[in-house]
């Protein structure tokens, strides 16, 4: 997108505020990398980027979450959210899936692109990938989802509401 996107475009100009008020001493530049799966464990904890964005934080408070949050929680820090945003479950008009409830998800297929966090699935007593409730396919890319979704080889995507439109908008779908 333009500026790299919304968030992008916010903590350039937050950064910009900085450097203007101690232009000697602050520099910075912001860097795209398309690999999810990189992010934290090589370039952040290597110290290649001294940020990364933009990463949902798990929830930190509950006592049992997923190893891959609880690695986020214990190593890393987070800023107040800037945007809030909507996870959905797309499912096609006829699906057999009406409701997040256990037993229409239960042995479903679900969609969610690598590297893309997935303790929403766990959270709110689902334990759908911890219970192996779920079958999970984690193909290289949103539209990659859709197609899974398209040809029925997958039950349900999930996806930020709008990332995941623009995908279906982009697909013709």
């Amino acid at each position: 997108l333009p500026d790299g996107g919304m968030i992008t475009h916010l903590i350039t100009a937050a950064l910009d505020q900085v450097k203007e008020s101690a232009p000697d001493r602050f520099n910075y530049r912001i860097s795209w990398v398309n690999d999810w799966s990189a992010h934290l464990n090589q370039l952040l904890l290597t110290r290649a980027f001294n940020v990364g964005f933009p990463w949902a934080r798990p929830n930190c408070e509950a006592v049992n979450h997923a190893p891959t949050s609880q690695f986020r929680c214990q190593r890393f820090f987070f800023s107040e959210p800037l945007y809030e945003e909507i996870t959905r479950l797309f499912v096609p008009t006829n699906s057999r899936i009406r409701t997040l409830g256990s037993e229409e998800v239960t042995g479903a297929t679900l969609c969610r692109t690598a590297g893309q966090p997935i303790h929403e699935l766990d959270e709110q007593g689902r334990k759908w990938v911890k219970d192996g409730r779920v079958i999970l396919m984690r193909p290289p890319s949103v539209d990659e989802c859709f197609r899974l979704l398209e040809n029925g080889t997958v039950h349900g995507v999930v996806e930020g509401e709008l990332v995941g439109r623009a995908s279906l908008t982009t697909l013709g779908f």
